[in-house]
């Protein structure tokens, strides 16, 4: 992880990135502001979920996954139903299968889990 400042404008981001994407096994990906993730190209958050279901300790067929930064992107693309924090960027907003009418702060995943829930019921 690369701590940087909050403030993008404090540093050329352009520059970094670049500079990290060079390598050809591995990549930076933004978690968070002011948190840069440099990562081997083979390790992500889809990849650890890949390596439960060939361990047989997840399907992900039947799996949720949530997620509010760039480093969830690959993990949301394969899971069964995904979604989005509401105050994640537009681009999980984009890929995922709902948004939580919450944010992290406002219990957003455990809302969205009783609503999800309760409607299979219904």
């Amino acid at each position: 992880i690369l701590i940087t400042s909050k403030d993008s404008s404090d540093y050329d981001e352009k520059k970094i990135f670049d500079f990290f994407n060079s390598f050809n096994d591995s990549y930076l990906v933004r978690s968070a502001a002011g948190l840069l993730d440099f990562m081997p190209s083979d390790i992500s958050k889809a990849s650890g979920l890949k390596s439960l279901e060939g361990k047989g300790i997840i399907k992900l067929d039947e799996t949720i996954v949530f997620g509010d930064s760039n480093n969830d992107i690959d993990m949301i693309k394969i899971a069964s139903v995904s979604v989005a924090m509401k105050n994640s960027n537009k681009n999980i907003h984009q890929v995922a299968d709902y948004i939580t009418k919450y944010t992290n702060d406002e219990e957003g995943v455990g809302e969205f889990i009783y609503d999800f829930f309760q409607k299979c019921d219904n």
